[in-house]
């Protein structure tokens, strides 16, 4: 593809979508607003929650036994409540420490695709090692450049990075990873920095290819879920099929989010009545 056809593409994805319009709102869970129009979409993430994850529940389990049998032998009666608790906190601290390295290595990975598109050019002008001068964790490096390896591998061209997308529609909303070309084919990309790579995952990136297709126009022909390896930085990918059908799907679930937000809700400000026996 010319660089002037990619120019163009360009162009009318940064016309269709707004980003800098969407506003993440501070508090709990995601919840995006566009301020001028006063609308709100809830994150697509947050409507997948009402999804059971046991496999989340198994590893916080098994990484508090690790913490209690790492220093089962310093148990005795006056400190016991402390170790228990520290093992109890321990899988969150483990958790909040794999978000602030995903967080690092997504920031390297747009600064980079950024950077690229500002170029504009078919090819990088740069590696993405440049980036990583002064970085000490091998994790970030391993990450990073099992990205690029997968973009020198597929002659990946970006066209856009970060982007929040959001369906006025359906009232969902998100930020979606990436949009390329690979063979002259439009493709979503979503990037995972965890060693769990969970069935819900495909949902998430179907949502995002159907809000891009909503506010675009455009219809991607792939889905693709990017592996970050941390350790070998060898890229590992899963395309999400039937992205249409996955589409669709997503929003009964989503579906299933407000039916549970409405009972909440009511429990919490409806009239309640008491029945006499």
């Amino acid at each position: 593809m010319n660089i002037e056809l990619v120019h163009i593409i360009r162009e009318k994805i940064k016309e269709s979508v707004p980003s800098h319009k969407l506003i993440l709102q501070q508090g709990e869970g995601h919840v995006y607003s566009i301020p001028e129009t006063a609308e709100e979409f809830v994150s697509v993430t947050t409507r997948l929650n009402v999804i059971h994850k046991p496999i989340f529940n198994d590893w916080k389990m098994n990484r508090a036994l690790e913490y209690l049998y790492k220093h089962h032998y310093e148990i005795v009666e006056e400190n016991k409540d402390t170790i228990f608790r520290q093992a109890k906190q321990y899988p969150e601290e483990l958790f909040q420490q794999a978000g602030e390295l995903g967080t690092k290595i997504h920031q390297i990975i747009d600064e980079y695709i950024k950077d690229w598109i500002n170029a504009g050019t078919l090819e990088c002008p740069y590696s993405i090692k440049d980036k990583l001068k002064d970085e000490q964790d091998m994790n970030v490096w391993s990450a990073v450049r099992s990205v690029e390896a997968w973009f020198e591998m597929t002659k990946y061209i970006p066209l856009a990075s970060e982007l929040r997308v959001w369906s006025p529609k359906h009232k969902i909303a998100g930020t979606l990873d990436g949009v390329g070309l690979i063979d002259d084919k439009m493709i979503i990309l979503d990037f995972k920095t965890s060693n769990l790579l969970l069935d819900v995952y495909t949902l998430q990136v179907a949502a995002y290819w159907g809000m891009f297709k909503e506010l675009t126009g455009y219809k991607p022909k792939k889905c693709i879920i990017l592996h970050l390896d941390k350790d070998y930085g060898i890229p590992k990918t899963e395309e999400v099929k039937w992205s249409g059908m996955r589409f669709r799907q997503f929003m009964q679930v989503s579906r299933v989010y407000d039916v549970m937000q409405s009972i909440h809700k009511h429990r919490l400000t409806g009239n309640k009545k008491i029945i006499r026996l």
